[in-house]
């Protein structure tokens, strides 16, 4: 019996299933398989209830050099509100995508992002966490899981308590630390045979710079604590994780077929084009 288009794509998608494995199951050729599956319509908007309210997750991932994936999340139903395909990573987008939800009738109370410079900014009044993991992650690449200098470390051991402490016990912490070794981050080294110098230790500087810029939004989620505002975006990035696992099993699709099939696989209540 001919399965119906639902079945077949639920197959492919979900149950990782090849072309070749679909024509034996449904005795029919690959070559049907494949023109069936490109003939299947884009899914259309709010296939998925729009709520009335929402605490968003903003992100975007990369496929390739080809295109992104801009997505917006409801964090308390892990629900996609939104998705559009980008060229490139602009705050304008984010914007943009907020307020095309608003428009439709859902209104945004709080937006949790990764540190993006300017972000925050651009989204308006409403309440902006900053990711904890990524700012963990940005000092991480900075000093190193296993940084050598004693300033170093202990910044490193204060940065992975992040999660753990409230923002007075964090914003105390920083700043003893600075008052310790400001002296220590304020030294310079000469250039060879120039007038110039720089600072000794730039990686260090970066790290602490980065957490005392980032410091009044990282703790968003304490301030507002009857919106269950996440403190990371693990949510987002879990389930691009999870989608590219699953297109993987399907290489060799072209730019159109990988497009559709992310759109299947989100399936947001609103699905946006971006003008570029």
């Amino acid at each position: 019996m001919r399965p119906a288009d639902a079945t077949l794509l639920a197959d492919y998608l979900h149950g990782k299933q090849t072309c070749r494995q679909l024509a034996a199951k449904h005795h029919c050729s690959s070559r049907t398989i494949r023109r069936r599956l490109a003939r299947l319509p884009l899914p259309s908007s709010r296939a998925t209830a729009l709520p009335g309210s929402a605490v968003a997750l903003l992100d975007t991932s990369y496929f390739g050099r080809e295109f992104g994936v801009l997505v917006l999340k409801d964090a308390a139903t892990g629900t996609n509100l939104l998705a559009g395909f980008v060229d490139c990573e602009k705050n304008a987008f984010y914007k943009e995508a907020l307020n095309v939800l608003e428009t439709h009738g859902c209104r945004v109370l709080a937006a949790v992002c990764d540190g993006r410079k300017g972000l925050p900014e651009t989204l308006g009044a409403r309440p902006v966490q900053l990711c904890q993991f990524h700012q963990i992650a940005t000092v991480r690449r900075l000093l190193t899981r296993k940084p050598k200098l004693p300033a170093a470390r202990q910044l490193w051991r204060l940065t992975r308590l992040l999660p753990r402490l409230k923002e007075a016990a964090f914003t105390s912490a920083l700043a003893h630390w600075h008052a310790r070794w400001v002296a220590f981050l304020n030294e310079r080294s000469a250039y060879s045979g120039t007038r110039r110098s720089r600072y000794s230790h730039p990686r260090l500087r970066s790290a602490f710079l980065s957490l005392n810029r980032n410091l009044p939004r990282l703790f968003i989620c304490l301030r507002f604590p009857r919106l269950e505002i996440p403190n990371t975006t693990n949510l987002i990035d879990g389930s691009f994780s999870e989608l590219k696992n699953k297109l993987r099993n399907h290489n060799g699709l072209s730019k159109e077929q990988k497009k559709k099939l992310i759109l299947h696989l989100l399936s947001p209540a609103i699905i946006h084009c971006f003008v570029h």
